[in-house]
């Protein structure tokens, strides 16, 4: 288990591995609810990555901290962790955290308000990391990205569009069997296809 990982890497004082078992057990942490120990654990390993100055891992660190801040309701702070990953990610070349970061912030742009200006920038947001993803082979956050866009078009009123994006976000999460995503984009696209009609 990641519990018993992390020990044997704290006891070999192994940083970088503490760094990425903290990390890894953030996110099962926040996908079980247990949000505040999901935090607890975002914030040592943030603490290990300035220590050890591993920009690839703070990166992805402060991906997970977006998603917990966003799953507690503080929408601007995730706002900005998903900020400061995407620049760390795309300073230090790593695109699939980049493509992580860029679709989060499309559905917390989405999330933010309803004007006109923070939708538009929710599909700028999804629309790269589609491109990114794509370019890089990423199916994961392609996927992710898609269903992102398939939500915000529903949300336009675009059922048709959101129909097209979901099926092919479906394909995608398909081939990399994550059931999770597969399970929220099969929501997403029923709810297209029944406002279609």
């Amino acid at each position: 288990s990641y519990e018993e990982g992390l020990r044997c890497v704290r006891a070999a004082r192994d940083r970088s591995g503490e760094c990425r078992y903290l990390a890894n057990l953030a996110i099962c942490k926040q996908e079980s609810g247990d949000l505040m120990t999901a935090t607890l654990y975002c914030m040592a390993a943030l603490e290990l990555v300035k220590q050890t100055g591993d920009r690839t891992w703070e990166a992805h660190v402060w991906n997970v901290i977006s998603e917990t801040l966003a799953s507690l309701g503080q929408i601007s702070a995730a706002m900005q962790a998903s900020e400061q990953a995407r620049k760390l990610a795309h300073n230090s070349f790593q695109r699939e955290i980049e493509v992580v970061a860029l679709a989060n912030l499309g559905q917390l742009y989405e999330m933010q308000d309803e004007a006109p200006d923070k939708s538009n920038r929710a599909l700028d947001e999804c629309n790269r990391a589609c491109r990114i993803a794509e370019e890089c082979k990423f199916q994961l956050g392609q996927s992710a990205a898609r269903r992102n866009l398939g939500s915000l078009n529903i949300r336009k009123g675009r059922y048709a569009l959101a129909s097209k994006t979901l099926t092919k976000a479906m394909k995608l999460a398909d081939s990399t069997q994550n059931v999770q995503l597969q399970q929220t984009i099969c929501i997403e696209l029923a709810t297209a296809l029944l406002l279609d009609d």
